[in-house]
């Protein structure tokens, strides 16, 4: 009777800790991506080589660690990854123009708030 007690208590920690993990890999992922992103939309972050190495290292720890096979975490990671692509190319564009990527941000935010 203890045996099958203890065999059914490993089953639950091998399962919490696969949960575990995967949920610190997803928040560790989505917490860097956040800040990244948000410095971008405000016009005045820069996207360096250290954040791109973070980003896809953190990126590929989650979808090696997609335990379930649940591609829905993977694909929101994918989601904002292009999101931030997106905003660091519009800054670029905006850069190119020889003008401050802050000042047309904060324009754009002014009107939508009137």
């Amino acid at each position: 009777m203890a045996e099958n007690f203890y065999a059914d208590t490993r089953e639950k920690a091998e399962d919490n800790l696969e949960y575990g993990s995967k949920k610190y890999f997803k928040q560790s992922f989505k917490n860097y991506a956040d800040i990244v992103e948000k410095g971008l939309k405000k016009g005045h972050g820069k996207l360096t080589q250290s954040d791109i190495n973070i980003l896809s290292r953190r990126f590929n720890d989650l979808k090696l660690y997609d335990f379930d096979g649940n591609d829905k975490d993977v694909a929101s990671a994918e989601k904002q990854m292009k999101s931030i692509v997106k905003e660091y190319m519009i800054n670029k564009s905006i850069k190119s123009d020889g003008i401050d990527a802050n000042i047309p941000r904060l324009k754009k935010k002014k009107f939508k708030d009137i």
